[in-house]
């Protein structure tokens, strides 16, 4: 801290990305961003140079090894007086880890590099001291822990819910052995992937892969869409939109948004990913507009990021990165939509003081993106919310009255298409099952009880069926007495 100013020292990559956010409206205030390149001093130079020469003595190319064991009886470290206090030690650990990372252009060439670390006999009596060997190499597939001072699991706390990948640990000649000799089933529980510890297998890879699928979040069961379109009004509108907005957004702002349509995205950034699918694209384009009301609470930050007028989403979109959807027509399972008439919206001639009936359209999919300034390509998915009205005299049809975009990583959609074939007999068997019975019960016949339980107020509800049988029953018998009356 500086007065108003946070200094940040962080790598070109990342000082690219973050001027990005110059302007950004943050607590109802503009952030102010500026780089400023400061060169290392002499002697930071020379200290570079030595960790880098340790860290080559002690890396075993062959074996994917990289040995920080015994530190304190290395002669170079102790020539260098590294370890001259406890702070100095733990400063020189996280400056071994800053010379590993600058070594390193990308997470894959880390892991690529290096699966093994040893951290052995390092009087290491918590994991906090050694915790940004998690930072720089999560990816390890080993870890040596043997002959420190670690007392229990809340020694090793701090690598909780990290090393994901991590497959053998190695933790004999510490305290925690004969402290808490039932430390194993927690490292189990805190990496997933954990197969070995001390050299004894605790669990088999097939047992790994079952624990992680059963870990995964567990999808909502889908029935397939709901949609309930009104002359294809739904399904015309979304061919043209996802078309233009790749093609001439310009135009589809003047077909359909007017000086009082809405539009808001928000970025979930934390959103669950498969780890089989890509890294997502940098988020810097969308951040500086995002809507998410999990992050932005100022009531002015969130006024501020509500879009209103077809000139301010027109220029808006303008910033935006160039997408490719794909084709609705051609590519009907990456996409997930449904339709309802929503009723009660606005009436922009101002005659139906009740409101006039409008649509709602939730559509989940998926587009590639254009990164311009790297040239690359990735996916995103995204879920739009589109509520449409009828438009002004003299103007298209049809219009937006609202447009709610939410980005996040890519993530294929469950082929909702192929979901409902498969329970298509199931249902099928289902629905003569209800007719037997509604037949049974009321005397009809099984066309008649049919067309009963399929009437779109009744949708195969047995209850409602049974219900309105009985109601048309009284009915037309009331009718019978008045005309035997007559």
């Amino acid at each position: 801290m500086s007065g108003d100013y946070v200094l940040i020292g962080t790598t070109k990559e990342d000082a690219d990305e973050l001027i990005k956010l110059n302007s950004f409206m943050f607590a109802s205030s503009s952030l102010e961003i500026t780089l400023d390149s400061v060169e290392p001093s002499v002697e930071a130079q020379t200290l570079k140079t030595q960790l880098q020469a340790f860290l080559s003595s002690r890396y075993n190319g062959e074996a994917k090894l990289l040995r920080l064991d015994g530190l304190s009886q290395d002669p170079a470290i102790i020539q260098a007086g590294f370890l001259e206090t406890s702070e100095r030690a733990e400063k020189m650990f996280k400056a071994l880890m800053k010379v590993c990372d600058d070594l390193f252009k990308s997470r894959k060439e880390k892991e690529d590099a290096i699966e093994s670390i040893s951290v052995a006999s390092n009087m290491v009596d918590n994991a906090k001291q050694i915790v940004v060997l998690a930072d720089t190499f999560p990816d390890i597939k080993n870890l040596d822990l043997r002959d420190n001072q670690i007392p229990n699991t809340q020694g090793l706390l701090a690598f909780k819910n990290r090393f994901r990948m991590l497959r053998t640990i190695y933790i004999t000649g510490n305290p925690i052995e004969t402290a808490q000799p039932n430390y194993q089933a927690e490292l189990l529980e805190w990496f997933p992937r954990l197969q070995d510890i001390n050299g004894i297998q605790v669990r088999t890879p097939e047992q790994v892969a079952a624990a992680i699928e059963a870990a995964k979040p567990k999808p909502i069961p889908l029935s397939g869409p709901d949609f309930r379109d009104t002359n294809n009004i739904g399904e015309n509108f979304l061919v043209d939109f996802f078309s233009s907005y790749d093609n001439d957004r310009g135009g589809l702002i003047t077909r359909y948004y007017d000086e009082a349509s809405h539009f808001s995205l928000a970025v979930d950034v934390n959103s669950v990913r498969d780890p089989g699918t890509p890294l997502p694209l940098p988020w810097a384009a969308y951040l500086k507009y995002s809507r998410n009301l999990t992050r932005i609470t100022h009531l002015n930050a969130r006024v501020q990021r509500l879009f209103r007028g077809s000139n301010v989403i027109s220029d808006l979109w303008r910033t935006l990165p160039q997408t490719r959807h794909p084709d609705i027509k051609q590519e009907m399972t990456k996409y997930i939509m449904d339709c309802h008439v929503l009723p009660g919206l606005a009436d922009p001639n101002s005659q139906a003081m009740a409101g006039v009936d409008g649509m709602i359209i939730t559509v989940h999919g998926e587009f590639d993106e254009l990164d311009p300034k790297s040239g690359a390509t990735g996916k995103r998915s995204f879920s739009r919310t589109f509520v449409l009205g009828p438009g002004n005299p003299s103007r298209n049809p049809i219009r937006v009255v609202s447009d709610m975009v939410s980005l996040r990583a890519w993530n294929p959609l469950p082929n909702i298409f192929a979901h409902t074939a498969e329970n298509a007999g199931e249902t099928a068997s289902q629905h003569a099952a209800m007719v037997e019975e509604l037949a049974k019960q009321t005397g009809m016949t099984h066309q008649f009880a049919e067309l009963c339980l399929s009437d779109e107020s009744v949708g195969w509800d047995f209850a409602k069926a049974l219900a309105v049988f009985n109601e048309k029953r009284v009915s037309f018998s009331t009718r019978i007495a008045c005309t035997s009356l007559c």
